[in-house]
């Protein structure tokens, strides 16, 4: 078993090449020739390169492709024969991802999907046809596809069908060649229908300039192709008209979900993409004028449908969280999507919205999504869309937390949106005293809110010491993530067939593609790039960003940054022994191998040796490099080394944006790799919380160590820069970490241990003997005091695994490090929440007794339990957090706990929405304490399958996102506080449901009994009230219910009614 970042990867072939865990100087790395970073075998990798692909090229040259060498497609030679050793498995994936022209320009699409399509077309045509019907013209050479392998609904080792790749390429043609051919129209793509997948292709730079043309085209041929689908159903539809458009609608693509109950409307409404939306509309009401046709007019009128009747369930449809297209688009600040959603709804609708008061499942109306955006012209379209008492009953809907919309505008410190709203008060005449934050909190509220729980609480004031002028996100990435740091073999990602035959490790190159990949990269999209904007040395953005007609454009700074870290900038952490054996390791290996061609029958996607099929490419050899693994886990390169001082310098020049004054960077995310939070002072830490080498008195859990794809120690390198130079330039004292990757971030607390002096006891063997020794360690970042002004903390999953083995790395049990005997006004996270576990025990596995305050939570699992995190998160990290008052606030964003990722192992399983939430609350603590200056650096999450709609990538581009909404919310511990009481009430009242169920059954076998139901219900409430409140989200076994105490007290009631 080999332990990673990612938790529990497997390789028992692969051994690993230090055994010592990185601690000696000179180690002798066993070298990979020409890659295979999943495993080889450690002692039988002497393999040579140049005669492996000598080999290779003996084989492709060797076989037998007299005819398909001089194959042509449209005048241009096809993959130089590459259908001349047979069919890969994944042929028609290649084919709709191949790029045919020379050129790299996205431009080309069009062309390489026109060539690509004749291709599909003929691999896919009856035995007895030669010719391409559709295109009128004979491709020879190329044979007819084996049934065995045009299943067109199979999928590729990253869990695509061959439509899936064809759509996020970004080829229509191709798509309808599938479609047409009998591809599934259905089939999810990372739990997103085809129709959700083109809605959010046009969005990536791969469609810019044609992404209507793109959609239009996708429209119509899954629509044909699920009206296809649906032929064969015509003896089973209802003659009811009622039940007909209830069929009509069940079956129509536009009301297709995906995992979160997003329609393609819906989604199109969240990326504010209105000629998507006019697209899905006109389709709407084209089915809608074929189901009048269908019913008679007669027939139609009696059961009120109109040609719009689709049109306006698809404009009103909410998701999971009962949010509606109208309030995506209005949480987006897409004023122009609101208005439009306005016009489909017409005024009618319009009123509804207003009289059932609609809201989400946190009682948030339009209006309270349209402030959270903070965009003017939203709120402006909606009030004026409304009559007067219409924007007077809307201004009075309060959330959950029983806060009206102006009570949130307030709190975010949008001004102009709160002007807009006692604008209307004074025009109207109304007695509202919107001018009081204070006093709408005062009203009588609706069962189920603050109020109705007896709360009192004032709106928080806003921010009032951010940055002047800090209203920009910044976001930087260092190259060599990408160019330099290689995992395996080149040839592995080049190919599908590549990634079937020899899995790749999770942390490669595509983590940073999908991310940043000109074509498919999702922080490449409109929303996150905007203009061309040029970063000057003050860190200001220089050019009109509102040029673009993107609003959120406005919102991000760029900075490429390719300098390497100083030495003594990462010697402040680590010890310089480890650092010099991590140069020499990488400067052992070539940084060039001969090439390697592909293997016969295999379509190349891309020509960059990191390019993992992303972009498409031309056919040829892949340059390859040496690869070496520090451990089973950890594979370096050439310039692994370099790529981390590099990350290291990301991490530097993001801390010195938000910390200088004189910059308009409010807070910045990084596009860091390799990972850097399970590297300690020496390397990998062993489960007992000292270094790898250093196992005497330890108690950890599972034994052993790893890096766990870490180097360098990214963060910890950024905050004791912002803590030993930032106190000189900026006046900073106080730092904290936060880390919500799913595996504990042992590396870092390990260096938060360092910073006061302790010993270490290393044990060591020569020829001559075995013995012990003891050294003394004191790395401060800036003096003696460095424990009193440093705070860690971590949710992650914890706990055995099995027979034998700890969850990755074995450490991280909830604890509370903040000694009980520490002389001062801070309270432990154990005082702030209530949480029992959280008892202070006055050190942690990586923090001596007199060491810096550290918090761990360890979830247990596996187990899906976002609740759960949450609740940590809220009641135990936050408040601690803000007591701690941080002058600069670090997150290690790790995204592998992530339901789908399965690097996890079922731990955790939290979804975007979780994320987002645990932004919004961590740019609260900022605001309040550290004029907004927050660094999220880039750790763990593997989950790539799928580019831009990955569950990685989305939760990136959510956290990123929420980084840049542009808020001047402070935190505040009561809201955390009326959420909590809110969870009780809410679990009693579901216990009182259950009870009054089994209750129910107890007496009447499952019948109810007329004029006993009040009585059940009021004894089933009792029994509730009784009973503790357990833990929310933990699916634990309910405890034992008397229910023949219950019947005794519903008898006793019923007699004392009959008295």
């Amino acid at each position: 078993m080999v332990s990673s970042s990612g938790g529990g990867v497997e390789d028992t072939n692969m051994a690993p090449l230090d055994s010592s865990g990185g601690a000696q100087e000179e180690c002798e790395l066993e070298l990979l020739n020409g890659g295979g970073g999943g495993g080889g075998g450690g002692a039988e990798l002497a393999v040579d390169a140049e005669e492996e692909a000598s080999e290779l090229a003996s084989d492709d040259s060797s076989s037998e492709d007299d005819d398909s060498s001089d194959m042509m497609v449209g005048g241009a030679p096809f993959a130089g024969g590459a259908f001349a050793g047979g069919f890969s498995a994944f042929a028609l994936h290649d084919i709709c991802a191949h790029k045919f022209t020379s050129s790299s320009s996205l431009n080309d699409n069009d062309s390489d999907d026109a060539q690509a399509s004749l291709v599909l077309s003929q691999l896919l045509r009856p035995q007895s046809t030669a010719t391409n019907a559709a295109e009128g013209e004979a491709v020879e050479h190329i044979p007819i596809m084996p049934p065995s392998y045009n299943n067109l609904n199979s999928r590729d080792p990253d869990d695509l069908a061959p439509l899936h790749v064809a759509l996020l390429h970004g080829r229509q043609k191709c798509a309808r060649v599938l479609l047409e051919a009998g591809a599934d129209p259905s089939m999810t793509c990372e739990g997103a229908p085809p129709l959700l997948v083109a809605v959010t292709t046009t969005q990536f730079p791969i469609t810019k300039g044609r992404h209507q043309a793109f959609f239009d085209d996708v429209l119509d041929a899954i629509v044909l192709a699920v009206e296809k689908q649906n032929d064969g159903d015509d003896d089973d539809n209802p003659e009811d008209p009622e039940d007909i458009v209830q069929s009509a609608l069940a079956r129509s693509p536009l009301m297709h979900t995906d995992d979160f109950g997003r329609t393609a409307y819906r989604l199109a409404a969240e990326f504010g993409a209105n000629s998507v939306g006019e697209a899905l509309a006109n389709k709407a009401r084209a089915i809608g004028t074929a189901l009048v046709a269908r019913l008679g007019e007669e027939a139609a009128a009696g059961a009120r449908v109109d040609a719009d009747c689709v049109l306006r369930v698809m404009a009103c449809a909410a998701d999971h969280r009962g949010i509606t297209p109208m309030m995506a688009a209005a949480a987006g600040g897409h004023a122009a999507f609101v208005s439009s959603v306005l016009g489909l709804v017409g005024t009618a609708d319009g009123k509804s919205i207003v009289k059932s008061k609609v809201v989400d499942a946190s009682e948030k109306s339009v209006l309270h999504h349209a402030v959270i955006s903070g965009d003017a012209r939203t709120v402006n379209v909606l009030m004026q869309s409304w009559s007067t008492p219409q924007r007077t009953t809307m201004l009075g809907l309060r959330d959950a937390m029983g806060r009206t919309a102006y009570d949130l505008a307030h709190a975010n410190g949008h001004t102009e949106v709160c002007n807009i709203f006692v604008e209307h008060v004074r025009a109207s005449g109304c007695s509202s005293d919107l001018a009081s934050p204070t006093a709408t909190w005062a009203s009588t509220a609706s069962a189920g809110n603050a109020h109705a729980l007896g709360e009192s609480v004032p709106i928080s004031e806003p921010a009032s010491s951010l940055k002047d002028g800090a209203d920009k996100t910044a976001l930087l990435y260092a190259p060599l993530g990408l160019e330099g740091h290689v995992t395996c073999a080149p040839r592995t990602l080049a190919s599908r067939q590549g990634l079937a035959e020899d899995p790749p490790p999770p942390e490669n190159a595509r983590r940073v593609e999908v991310l940043l990949s000109d074509s498919l990269g999702i922080l490449k999209t409109d929303a996150f790039a905007g203009p061309s904007s040029v970063v000057q040395e003050n860190g200001n953005v220089e050019g009109d960003a509102a040029a673009s007609g993107v609003a959120s454009s406005t919102r991000f700074v760029w900075r490429e940054v390719r300098a390497l870290a100083e030495v003594s900038d990462v010697l402040r952490v680590h010890e310089g022994r480890y650092v010099r054996m991590i140069q020499k390791a990488c400067a052992r290996l070539q940084p060039h191998l001969p090439a390697a061609p592909l293997p016969p029958g295999v379509v190349k996607d891309d020509g960059d040796e990191n390019g993992g099929g992303m972009d498409g490419g031309a056919a040829g050899a892949i340059p390859s490099v040496q690869i070496g693994h520090l451990d089973g886990d950890t594979a370096i390169s050439h310039s692994s080394a370099s790529a981390a001082m590099q990350c290291c310098r990301t991490v530097i020049e993001a801390a010195e944006m938000v910390m200088n004054p004189s910059t308009n960077v409010r807070n910045a995310f990084c596009v860091v790799r390799p990972p850097g939070h399970h590297a300690g002072p020496t390397g990998p830490v062993c489960p007992g919380g000292l270094d790898s080498d250093a196992d005497i008195n330890t108690t950890g859990n599972g034994g052993g160590s790893s890096h766990g794809f870490c180097l360098i120690n990214n963060v910890a390198v950024g905050a004791s820069y912002a803590m030993h130079v930032g106190s000189r330039k900026y006046g900073v004292k106080r730092v904290a970490v936060i880390d919500f990757d799913v595996h504990h971030g042992n590396g870092t607390e390990a260096l938060f241990g360092t910073v006061v002096p302790s010993t270490r006891t290393y044990r060591y063997s020569t020829p001559y003997g075995e013995g012990t020794t003891t050294t003394h360690v004191w790395k401060p970042w800036l003096n003696e005091n460095d424990a009193d002004n440093l705070f860690f903390a971590s949710v992650h999953g914890y706990g055995q695994r099995g027979r034998g083995g700890w969850y990755y790395p074995g450490s991280g049990h909830t604890s509370d490090a903040r000694g009980a005997s520490r002389d001062d006004e801070q309270p432990n996270a154990a005082a702030v929440s209530g949480i029992p576990e959280l008892v202070p025990n006055g050190t942690a596995e990586g923090v001596p007794p007199n060491g810096p305050h550290a918090v761990n939570v360890g979830i247990p699992g596996p187990g899906r339990k976002p609740k759960l995190w949450r609740r940590y998160w809220r009641d135990a990290i936050l408040p601690a957090l803000y007591a701690f008052k941080p002058d600069v606030l670090f997150v290690s964003a790790g995204f592998d706990a992530h339901r789908r990722d399965e690097l996890n192992c079922g731990y955790v399983g939290v979804t975007e929405p979780d994320y987002a939430w645990l932004t919004r609350e961590l740019v609260k603590v900022a605001n309040s304490c550290c004029q907004g200056r927050l660094v999220s650096v880039l750790e763990g999450g593997y989950r790539t399958q799928g580019y831009g709609v990955s569950a990685f990538a989305r939760s990136v581009a959510t956290h990123v996102a929420e980084l840049a909404c542009p808020t001047r919310a402070t935190y505040d511990v009561a809201e955390a506080v009326v959420e909590r009481r809110q969870e009780e009430e809410a679990q009693r009242r579901r216990r009182a449901e259950h009870y009054s169920q089994q209750l129910q059954m107890h007496i009447y076998g499952g019948k109810t009994i007329e004029g006993d139901t009040a009585a059940i219900a009021s004894a089933a409430a009792a029994a509730a009230a009784a009973a503790p409140v357990e833990e929310p989200p933990a699916k634990r076994r309910r405890g034992a219910v008397d229910y023949a105490e219950l019947n005794r007290q519903l008898e006793a009631e019923k007699a004392g009614a009959n008295q």
